[in-house]
């Protein structure tokens, strides 16, 4: 986890965009479910050419779950980040 974004530009430059993954910080890695981050007007582009409902409940679910537990994700990602040094110095 980099903890760096540029999100902050989305509305400096029209034709950026962030994608986010819920996979490994919010352990939902099976559900593939994850979130764009952009300008409104390209957000607007984007939902008028995608499905209705292409987030299947099951994860729907559980990313909302998820992201009303934000101590536990942030607790989790602390573990990694702790685990991954422990890793790179042995």
């Amino acid at each position: 986890m980099s903890q760096k974004t540029v999100s902050d530009l989305i509305n400096k430059y029209e034709n950026l965009l962030v994608m986010r993954s819920l996979s490994k910080s919010f352990a939902l890695a099976g559900l593939r479910l994850g979130y764009g981050i952009g300008n409104e007007k390209l957000i607007d582009y984007l939902y008028r050419g995608t499905q209705i409902f292409p987030v299947n409940r099951l994860a729907l679910v559980a990313g909302i779950a998820a992201l009303e537990d934000l101590d536990y994700t942030y607790s989790n990602i602390k573990q990694v980040c702790i685990e991954r040094e422990n890793l790179s110095q042995s």
